[in-house]
């Protein structure tokens, strides 16, 4: 996710990201990483990640955790953020 900002810059631009990661909008994605508004390596592979799930019909999305490395190490100067998320469907094998 983001890189080298302060804990709450990062924090801010995180929550952006793992906004339109939540919206399901690959095109919104894309587009705010390109912009710098949002960051996060490999954004390719995401914004593929966003298109697939949307033609498999997955409906949902689920940040497992998110946290940056002030949130580790304690420094809160230059931080480097991290998540984990999941798509899924309504139920299982169903979709």
């Amino acid at each position: 996710m983001s890189h080298y900002y302060t804990y709450d810059v990062a924090n801010s631009m995180d929550a952006l990201t793992l906004g339109a990661i939540r919206s399901m909008d690959p095109k919104k994605f894309f587009e705010g990483c390109i912009s710098r508004k949002m960051e996060m390596c490999g954004f390719a592979p995401v914004t593929t990640a966003l298109i697939l799930a949307r033609l498999r019909g997955l409906k949902h999305v689920e940040v497992l955790k998110h946290a940056n490395s002030g949130d580790t190490a304690g420094d809160h100067s230059r931080v480097v953020g991290y998540s984990s998320i999941i798509f899924y469907s309504d139920l299982l094998g169903q979709g």
